[in-house]
């Protein structure tokens, strides 16, 4: 970036800083885009609510009434927007040798960008990691969990039976996502998309997906899983290594950013200039049903 069209930024420490920062940014490698949709933050809290519609038409004689059926309003699932803010002090001797230190203003930046875009993976990551905990949804459940209900009145379940993850409990899984329903117990008829894992699968979950015969017997029995065309996601920042999941075609994590990532100055009475990075993001799980989590042995 030092050209003859940035004679003055050579001796800027903060626009140094921020140029660095900025290409930092754009070539993290972001997970966070693979695990949910990403919208433009624009409330301080974002609801969501689905209806919940009637089954399928029923027969009649000829002559009857029709049975009377309403929409219902579903269960209001939530996402507060958080701030974060970081400060970067450089001291005046700091800013009085790092025209000299191109390096330092380089790190600097390195490390601006990597405190912002960590906090975005950890938030949406953190959706997962405490997927099978507390009671966040409308319905009094936690993200992933057996006892999901429905206003119309059945119930469902998204969370599978705690497994290492192998031929059975993914063949398990795969089940759970065809068996699925929604109100008034209607097939959901989801399509699997991929599955995410932990560090600890990043062996298992190639070897299941892409061997050509049986996973596990390696004989000519043909690996079904090809038919799928499940794709993986590897997320580095969820917080139990041996945990995974199963998402489909219904995006079931929104990220909810309504600064995007902000960088300005401020320089102190002791001479002390401070780069401060900020964001407020927000997160959201909603159409649970969509999406099935498994604790790992």
């Amino acid at each position: 970036m030092v050209t003859s069209n940035f004679q003055q930024t050579i001796t800027d420490l903060s626009k140094n800083v921020r140029i660095s920062t900025i290409s930092a940014l754009q070539l993290w490698p972001k997970e966070y885009a693979s695990l949910c949709e990403k919208e433009r933050g624009t409330y301080r809290t974002h609801k969501d609510m689905g209806y919940e519609g009637v089954g399928a038409v029923p027969e009649v004689a000829e002559g009857a009434n029709a049975d009377s059926k309403q929409l219902i309003e579903g269960y209001i699932e939530s996402g507060t927007h958080k701030t974060f803010m970081y400060e970067m002090a450089f001291t005046w001797e700091m800013q009085t040798f790092s025209e000299a230190n191109p390096r330092l203003l380089n790190m600097a930046g390195q490390y601006q960008a990597r405190s912002g875009m960590l906090t975005t993976e950890y938030q949406v990551a953190n959706l997962l990691t405490n997927g099978f905990t507390g009671t966040g949804s409308g319905d009094g459940q936690p993200y992933f969990s057996a006892s999901h209900v429905f206003k119309a009145g059945n119930d469902y379940s998204n969370l599978l039976t705690a497994a290492d993850l192998d031929k059975t409990s993914l063949q398990t899984a795969i089940q759970a996502t065809q068996t699925q329903v929604m109100e008034y117990d209607i097939p959901a008829a989801l399509q699997i998309k991929q599955i995410v894992i932990g560090t600890q699968n990043i062996f298992t979950l190639p070897e299941l997906l892409k061997s050509s015969l049986d996973p596990e017997s390696a004989n000519n029995t043909y690996n079904v899983f090809r038919e799928y065309g499940i794709g993986k996601m590897l997320s580095h920042y969820i917080g139990d290594a041996d945990a995974w999941f199963v998402d489909t075609n219904i995006n079931t994590r929104t990220l909810f950013d309504a600064t995007g990532i902000k960088m300005w100055s401020k320089v102190k009475d002791n001479n002390t200039l401070s780069e401060f990075i900020g964001l407020m993001l927000g997160t959201m799980f909603h159409h649970q049903y969509a999406s099935f989590g498994n604790q790992g042995a």
